[in-house]
């Protein structure tokens, strides 16, 4: 997975843990959504911030707020299921896991679109 993560060096991507902690992050990637890895304790959870971070959502368009507080719980819960009520996906604690899996999110528009234009716009100006 990092030899492909490693490889986008013109897309925005980022390297996730199943609770939806990010690890690492293109520069475009940084430049999209900013640097997510600065987050400690619970925080560094997705889902945790969605739902308790004043003002989080507001970085996402409001008219996809219900489908992606869905989108979140649903998850969780899963892992939440998968893992156990003792889980860090349970209780969101800071301890390491050697066993959660990672996710690598890449994030692209259909070409002709505005999105792809504007991440077109971005690769020029976070890689100036």
């Amino acid at each position: 997975m990092l030899r492909i993560f490693d490889r986008l060096t013109d897309t925005p991507a980022e390297v996730v843990t199943e609770l939806g902690e990010t690890l690492r992050q293109t520069p475009l990637g940084v430049a999209l959504t900013g640097d997510a890895t600065r987050w400690t304790g619970p925080s560094r959870s997705l889902g945790y911030r969605w739902f308790m971070e004043p003002g989080f959502r507001d970085l996402y368009p409001e008219e996809d707020h219900p489908f992606l507080a869905r989108l979140w719980v649903s998850g969780l819960r899963e892992i939440a299921a998968v893992r156990g009520p003792g889980s860090r996906a349970a209780g969101y604690q800071t301890l390491l896991d050697p066993d959660q899996s990672h996710r690598l999110l890449v994030y692209t528009a259909a070409p002709g679109t505005d999105s792809y234009e504007k991440l077109q716009l971005l690769s020029v100006l976070a890689l100036a």
